[in-house]
């Protein structure tokens, strides 16, 4: 694989922290499904310095963090080079995480961004700035890994969608080719088929109650349906403080599931 042009260009972001720790294996998994290459972006802030030291003192401080943040991404990206066939780069930044992830993005434009995400989706969905700032200048897939659920057997992927199922978008394509049955759909509105269900040789869609609250249990009910990606679209996701109820609800659902999540653009 190494020898041939790959289909998607992958940015993995990373803090290094031990709860993003499962980022990366993931990123390696979506590559082998969509073959594509990866660009490891590390970056951390530059808390810690002090202010009051002179700019000499200063400018060897961010040296030496930098050199150490190089030496610790080179260490792992090499360890899985030799393990996995696929393409990897990797670059080092010391410095705000937000500003420089999306000067990063603007520069190299990649097809497609894996990030972690805290698990309380629904409390710090405002406060999250990294995620926020990744779906507002990103135009491509964004993929926001929940546990360290990966994506073992290639052969035989479970797709879920939310709302919608997005058939026409290529990465789709080339993930349908992975999978075999019925695909899920999952709807969620306060009309008359909430709680139903509708069959078709290829889609099952379930209508879930947003009247009911019950947001554990919807997410319960997508992990045990065998669910290994779950797809939606940008517009779904909240963008301003103010949310709508449906979106409100969304939010909640996402945060209880473990499922990683695969945002489209528009």
């Amino acid at each position: 694989m190494k020898d041939l042009k790959p289909n998607y260009r992958i940015l993995v972001l990373t803090n290094f922290k031990r709860s993003r720790s499962h980022t990366f294996p993931m990123a390696i998994e979506l590559a082998k499904l969509v073959h594509g290459a990866i660009d490891v972006f590390g970056v951390q802030s530059v808390k810690g310095l002090n202010s009051e030291s002179n700019q000499v003192r200063v400018l060897r401080d961010l040296k030496t963090r930098k050199k150490d943040l190089e030496l610790k991404l080179k260490r792992r990206v090499e360890k899985w080079i030799k393990e996995q066939d696929i393409p990897m780069i990797y670059n080092a930044q010391i410095g705000n995480p937000v500003e420089a992830v999306r000067e990063h993005i603007e520069l190299t434009q990649p097809d497609i961004v894996v990030l972690g995400n805290h698990k309380r989706m629904k409390s710090f969905w405002h406060r999250a700035q990294l995620l926020q700032t990744v779906l507002k200048y990103h135009k491509g897939v964004t993929m926001i890994t929940r546990s360290k659920r990966f994506l073992v057997d290639q052969n035989s992927l479970g797709l879920g969608f939310i709302d919608q199922f997005l058939e026409n978008h290529p990465m789709i394509q080339t993930l349908l080719k992975k999978t075999k049955g019925t695909h899920r759909l999952f709807q969620f509105s306060s009309g008359v088929n909430a709680g139903k269900s509708e069959h078709s040789n290829e889609l099952v869609t379930y209508y879930f109650d947003t009247k009911l609250g019950s947001h554990s249990n919807f997410s319960k009910y997508i992990e045990n349906d065998h669910i290994q990606l779950l797809c939606i679209k940008k517009q779904l996701l909240p963008t301003e403080i103010s949310l709508a109820h449906q979106k409100r609800n969304l939010i909640k659902t996402l945060s209880h599931t473990e499922t990683p999540i695969l945002v489209f653009p528009n």
